[in-house]
């Protein structure tokens, strides 16, 4: 569950990314189709602009979330002298026998 755990972090920043990029193309075209229905004009340049706000602020913190696993990752290669994750448990099954 814990094996690789700073490639797992890298995989979940990419995946709320694109989640996110796709809630926010969803919420534009959902704006755009119901434009008429926006009756001032707070509403026509306020709602376009929260969504790509938030689109902004999610784009960010993938950035900062694929940053840490990156960082757990090589901290964790640094620790285990440079060695691939299949050779440290080699080692470890070795030094337990």
């Amino acid at each position: 569950m814990y094996d690789k755990i700073g490639k797992k972090i890298c995989v979940l920043a990419k995946v709320i990314g694109v989640i996110g990029l796709l809630a926010v193309v969803v919420g534009l075209i959902w704006t755009i189709i119901h434009l008429s229905d926006l009756y001032t004009y707070h509403d026509v340049i306020g709602i376009p602009l929260g969504i790509l706000g938030a689109g902004f602020v999610n784009f960010i913190s993938s950035w900062i979330v694929y940053g840490f696993g990156q960082l757990v990752d090589d901290v964790h290669r640094i620790r285990c002298g440079g060695k691939s994750d299949k050779e440290t448990l080699n080692n470890n099954e070795e030094n337990t026998q």
